[in-house]
Order: structure tokens, then C-alpha cells, then sequence
């Protein structure tokens, strides 16, 4: 069964499935409960991703494995650009939560786009009053 919800997916929930870290597989079926049409992802996070692939491991059959996962769970109908509004809520989430810059794109990535919630593992948002944030 599919969550009918737009759900924004923090970064570290996809390094966590694709590194296959502690409870990837809840993490993997949450995901999955998601659907692909209902998944927002920001560009920041794409960018995260890949620099995480290059920085853990080289191994070009690991690159290519989690780049063919990240493929499978993306395309460019739920990955979102940094556009001036976002960058803007950004600046103000940055300010007002202390956050890391990618984490206040994400979350205003998130609100701008109407997510129901964002989904992620990093306490620093449970602090977030503008947005559901679903903890795993």
C-alpha cells in the first residue's frame, strides 16, 4: 500500500539505503511505501549523493550500483531545483535554525513544494515548526 502523502526524502535516508547502513531496510520501505510520483527530492540532495559515492569509495562497481539505485528511486519529475523563492526560505531557515546550508534546502525545498512532511534521520529538524518531519 502507497502513502498517499508528498514526502520530501532528506539525504542521509537514501546514503543510509544505498550504503545499506543501520535499518536501511526500514528506511528502504518507507521509501518504497512512497510513491515515485509522490518523492521530492531537492538537487542538493543529488549533489550530496554523489559526492558521499566519490568520497566513501571509488570502486567503480559501487559508484555504478548506487548511481543505477539513485536512477531507479528519482527522475527528474520529483527532483527539485534551487530556484529563488526556495533559496530565499532557505537563508531565513539557515538563520533562523542554524542549520547546514544543504539541510535549510532541503527543508525549503520541501515546504515550497507542498510536502506533506520530510523524511529523515537527523535530529536537527525535529526542531523545524514549518514543516511535518517524519523521523525514522
Amino acid at each position: 500500500m502507497l502513502i498517499s502523502l508528498t514526502i520530501a526524502i532528506d539525504t542521509g535516508i537514501l546514503l543510509g539505503i544505498f550504503f545499506q547502513e543501520l535499518n536501511y531496510r526500514k528506511k528502504l520501505e518507507l521509501v518504497e511505501k512512497i510513491g515515485s510520483k509522490d518523492r521530492v527530492i531537492s538537487v542538493i540532495t543529488i549533489a550530496e549523493i554523489i559526492s558521499k559515492i566519490y568520497k566513501k569509495d571509488e570502486n567503480d562497481d559501487i559508484v555504478v550500483r548506487i548511481t543505477n539505485l539513485l536512477g531507479k528511486m528519482t527522475d527528474e519529475s520529483n527532483i527539485m531545483p534551487v530556484t529563488k523563492e526556495i533559496a530565499t526560505l532557505a537563508g531565513k531557515l539557515k538563520s533562523k535554525y542554524k542549520f547546514a546550508l544543504g539541510d535549510s534546502i532541503i527543508t525549503a525545498t520541501a515546504i515550497i513544494s507542498g510536502c506533506d512532511g520530510i523524511l529523515t534521520e537527523d535530529p536537527e529538524f525535529e526542531k523545524i515548526e514549518e514543516i511535518k518531519v517524519i523521523r525514522v
